[in-house]
């Protein structure tokens, strides 16, 4: 299922957008977020990708992850203001660009001992 065409999760965006205080001040802004392919990642993506939309606010959104062909796969859809940078969590930060806000939603997944705690 393609969530970025579910009606439901749509509105879901835009109950998120009217009740998120201070998001007028992210206009003109240079946003990178990092775990974009994760749940929370994702939703904030989706949420102001939705925002920029709506209101344009003319924000680049820079989405960063491990994988650029997954991360492009998944926001195929999102072309205006948002761009696609390769970041591995476990590796040395090579950024050479201006950004105003990180959105820092990457977790190391260790899948074994996230199953081995919750058992």
């Amino acid at each position: 299922m393609n969530l970025h065409k579910s009606n439901t999760y749509i509105n879901d965006l835009d109950v998120t957008v009217s009740h998120v205080v201070g998001l007028k001040k992210l206009k003109n802004m240079t946003i990178l977020i990092t775990g974009v392919t994760g749940t929370v990642g994702s939703y904030i993506t989706d949420t102001l990708v939705r925002l920029n939309y709506q209101a344009k606010y003319s924000m680049t959104i820079i989405l960063a992850g491990r994988n650029p062909e997954k991360i492009n796969s998944i926001f195929a859809d999102f072309k205006d203001g948002v761009e696609t940078i390769q970041y591995n969590l476990n590796a040395p930060i090579q950024f050479d660009f201006d950004v105003d806000f990180i959105i820092h939603a990457t977790r190391n997944a260790h899948v074994l001992a996230i199953h081995h705690n919750m058992a």
